[in-house]
């Protein structure tokens, strides 16, 4: 049995041809439940943005987070 050959693909080259579904912004925010998890002080300014661009609605997080998002 020959093997078979397939043509070889150009890096990025589907991601040019058809935009992704998943960085579609309406029908994300379309969901009722748009959970984020997330954790370490390291990542409060990701999840204030997160939060004030409202996408995301539900929020877990450890307690420095919390304290620090709040302070704000």
């Amino acid at each position: 049995m020959r093997p078979v050959l397939r043509r070889r693909r150009r890096p990025g080259r589907r991601a040019l041809q058809r935009p992704s579904r998943r960085h579609r912004p309406r029908p994300l925010r379309a969901v009722e439940r748009r959970i984020g998890v997330a954790g370490g002080t390291d990542r409060s300014a990701a999840i204030r943005g997160a939060a004030r661009g409202r996408w995301i609605n539900i929020l877990i997080t450890d307690v420095e987070v919390a304290r620090d998002l709040l302070d704000d």
